[in-house]
């Protein structure tokens, strides 16, 4: 007779399962992602401008951007009625409390 508490069993149900990873905690810092959506009007050379501007490593080569913000154009959609892309600067904030939102929005409106 087997004894449906002892741990040979379990092993053995166990067993018939797949593998698999899982992380359990959180970082000291999390990394925060701020989009900015462009309207239809601005094309794909204009909204590079805005991620130019945002970018954290062009401090020390062009002497603009928000310390420690990396920043993307990307497509966000299509736009049929513009017939073209609206696009989105995707900023990954690495450090919010060094570079924060607050700070995206000012190199915002000085855009």
């Amino acid at each position: 007779a087997h004894d449906n508490n002892s741990s040979d069993n379990n092993i053995e149900h166990l067993s018939i399962y797949e593998k698999g990873e899982c992380t359990i905690g959180a970082p000291l810092d999390f990394v925060e992602n701020y989009n900015i959506r462009l309207t239809p009007n601005v094309d794909f050379g204009t909204a590079k401008t805005l991620t130019q501007v945002l970018r954290g490593r062009n401090i020390a080569t062009k002497g603009m951007g928000v310390s420690g913000v990396e920043a993307l154009t990307l497509p966000y959609i299509r736009h049929a009625d513009h017939g073209g892309n609206v696009y989105e600067v995707a900023c990954n904030l690495l450090e919010p409390k060094i570079g924060s939102v607050e700070q995206i929005e000012v190199g915002l409106e000085k855009w």
